[in-house]
């Protein structure tokens, strides 16, 4: 009889740098060859990882008989990614954040909030994405991942008390503190988000002049 060939990857799509489990078998075979993203001779059944995946890549196998070579049996597994947004935002205890994730590929999302002071696991969002706060201000951390552990994507939702500026530098004390400041932190504060964007070359005469005090 004629060999047969079968190989299954799980799971079929992760996180750039992450691996997969492939899982083989044969019927009426004494040797198998892999071929495309894996090589070389293997057992007739088996399960093996693919190693660490920079990009999706397909693995195929053929195995062979007394009654001749099977038929090629492959699988593909892709690199997923899911977006979050907005990236941040910044709400009162008042207000809602409407957050959306986008699955390279498709798929479903759900969704998840560290657990900490204003976010533990009886404050999420809502299966759609819609995040209510707790009472406490604190940084919030939403996750939309999708069905696979691996391939997650992550938004930040500062949440503030502050009930708005009335006054010049922000406090009655004038000594320019914000002490209800969540979302401008020395963590999203960094030379790639924030500084010189470009030189923009002045087109017009400039004069220069000095006084004295």
């Amino acid at each position: 009889m004629a060999p047969t060939a079968t190989l299954t990857a799980a799971p079929r799509i992760v996180s750039a740098g992450a691996a997969s489990v492939l899982t083989w078998s044969s019927s009426n075979a004494t040797a198998c060859t892999a071929y495309g993203g894996w090589s070389g001779a293997k057992a007739t059944s088996g399960s093996a990882s693919t190693g660490p995946l920079a990009a999706g890549t397909t693995f195929s196998l053929a195995c062979s008989g007394a009654g001749g070579i099977s038929s090629l049996a492959s699988v593909a597994i892709g690199i997923g990614q899911v977006t979050v947004s907005p990236a941040i935002a910044a709400i009162t205890p008042a207000q809602t954040q409407q957050f959306t994730a986008t699955v390279s590929g498709g798929g479903a999302v759900s969704w998840a909030v560290d657990g900490i002071a204003g976010g533990n696991a009886t404050v999420e969002p809502s299966a759609l994405g819609l995040y209510t706060p707790g009472a406490a201000p604190a940084h919030i951390r939403c996750r939309g991942q999708r069905c696979l552990p691996s391939v997650a994507g992550s938004a930040v939702a500062a949440l503030t008390n502050l009930p708005g500026v009335f006054t010049y530098r922000d406090d009655a004390a004038r000594d320019g503190v914000n002490s209800l400041e969540y979302a401008l932190t020395p963590g999203t504060v960094t030379t790639a988000s924030f500084g010189k964007l470009f030189p923009a070359p002045s087109t017009a005469p400039s004069t220069a002049s000095r006084c004295g005090c």
